[in-house]
């Protein structure tokens, strides 16, 4: 398990920060389910409504959600 500064140093591979407001298990998506399908996501903008930060379209978390039909 990750102490908590190192949760708050996570960092993209890019070395870009992550936001502190993700959880610890944010990391790039393996399977189908991702932050770009997520019903939190905003596209315009690569927000989370989840977790109120920006996010990356290729990561997920496990609060991932399906996007209602509309």
């Amino acid at each position: 398990m990750k102490t908590f500064k190192e949760t708050l140093d996570r960092k993209y591979p890019d070395g870009t920060k992550i936001p502190d407001k993700l959880p610890p298990a944010y990391s790039p998506a393996k399977g189908d389910k991702n932050c770009a399908n997520c019903g939190a996501y905003v596209t315009a903008t690569k927000y989370c409504k989840t977790w109120d930060a920006e996010v990356r379209p290729t990561w997920w978390c496990k609060k991932w959600v399906k996007i209602e039909d509309k």
